[in-house]
């Protein structure tokens, strides 16, 4: 237990020097352009970005133990509500994306494992390589290009409504 709770803070203590490295200051982000000198440093202030940085880690670390994370700079909604209203599409995606891997390769590697040094077993090792070393993105840009816009196999990019629905129904009552 004790090595979770040093991994815990380890995970905090990294997030939140990336996030105060960045070079934008959040009281800007937040006010935007027009902000007045005045204006940032009463934000600065209210976020508690005046005070020292082990100071601000504390409040970080408190806040997230209480499930406060805070005030999204893009939408400025909180971020839980954000995570909240992305999580079941992360959800289906990572979902469907595992199903589909087993199911096509399980079998694929069986096949392969049977019949070692066979065509069969290169055509399965050179489609696993090129799928682990491609960028993700690219990928899935190219799976829409040919199931979307070449074949019309597949609805286009989007929620799978229908899953969605059935999944989710309940919390919209």
């Amino acid at each position: 237990m004790l090595s979770l709770a040093a991994t815990f803070l380890g995970l905090l203590l990294v997030t939140f020097l990336i996030a105060r490295v960045v070079p934008i200051d959040p009281a800007h982000a937040i006010l935007g352009e027009r902000a007045t000198a005045a204006q940032i440093a009463e934000l600065h202030e209210k976020l508690g970005l005046d005070l020292p940085l082990w100071q601000q880690f504390l409040i970080y670390v408190r806040d997230i133990l209480h499930f406060d994370l805070g005030t999204s700079v893009r939408t400025r909604d909180p971020v839980l509500d954000e995570i909240k209203r992305y999580f079941p599409a992360t959800l289906e995606l990572a979902t469907l994306a595992t199903i589909l891997g087993v199911l096509v390769g399980v079998p694929a590697g069986v096949l392969a494992a049977t019949r070692p040094g066979s065509w069969v077993d290169q055509i399965v090792r050179l489609v696993g390589l090129m799928g682990y070393s491609m960028p993700v993105f690219w990928l899935g840009l190219m799976g829409l290009l040919l199931f979307y816009g070449t074949l019309g196999w597949v609805g286009g990019p989007g929620r799978l409504d229908v899953a969605y629905q059935m999944t989710f129904d309940f919390e919209m009552e």
